[in-house]
């Protein structure tokens, strides 16, 4: 998926792009593949550093030598299209907005959206939605959609020091922006199945835990 992702962006993608790989699993077969992306594609620059604590930590890394006036990551998987991504890009670089993020639940059904490969997931998924709406404020749909965009402005006025960084990163992300005044807009997206995900109910008690150590740091 990471090598089929790769080169749709770098195909279809209608700007410049620095395309930063940060696995925080670098397995051999994804360093085998970013390799070889790397060699068919100039813009592709790998960060095989050891292991690190999750999705987020590797989302930090990358962002941290990203350049340009718009940063972002999308998830390896490729939920999304590259035109439908290219939309994203848009909205925060003609300043309608400061982050723009890809949602699967915007203006759809519990029934309406298929992505999901496990039910459990998908419970999962929604229980966390209301939990980030109740206890953050957050009004998005879709806080996890693997997609997301914001300014150099929007990015460098934030702290940097996170306290989740597994997959409830990008909650902590949003409400960093929210209370800085960042203008967020969730733009409504088709998404592919996604076989493969990691997120599983194990996971849920850490999430629990960094959402609640990060909902008692921000009030006292």
């Amino acid at each position: 998926m990471l090598g089929r992702t790769v080169d749709r962006l770098v195909e279809r993608f209608p700007y410049p792009a620095q395309i930063i790989i940060s696995p925080d699993r670098p397995t051999e077969l994804t360093l085998h593949v970013a390799r070889a992306l790397q060699f068919r594609h100039s813009p592709v620059e790998l960060l095989p550093e050891k292991e690190l604590e999750g999705k987020g930590a590797a989302v930090l890394r990358g962002l941290s030598l990203a350049s340009g006036d718009v940063v972002g990551f999308f998830d390896a998987d490729g939920p999304f299209k590259v035109s439908e991504l290219a939309s994203l890009a848009s909205l925060v670089g003609s300043g309608e907005a400061d982050c723009a993020i890809a949602s699967k639940w915007l203006g759809r059904s519990y029934l309406e959206v298929k992505s999901y490969s496990m039910l459990s997931k998908k419970i999962l998924g929604r229980g966390l939605n209301l939990l980030t709406r109740a206890a953050f404020g957050l009004k998005m749909a879709d806080t996890q959609g693997g997609a997301k965009l914001l300014s150099r402005a929007a990015w460098d006025g934030i702290d940097k020091d996170f306290t989740c960084l597994g997959f409830d990163f990008d909650v902590e992300l949003l409400w960093k922006l929210q209370l800085n005044g960042a203008r967020i807009q969730e733009v409504a997206m088709s998404c592919r199945e996604r076989s493969r995900s990691r997120l599983y109910l194990p996971d849920l008690g850490r999430i629990l835990l960094n959402l609640a150590r990060l909902r008692v740091d921000g009030t006292s």
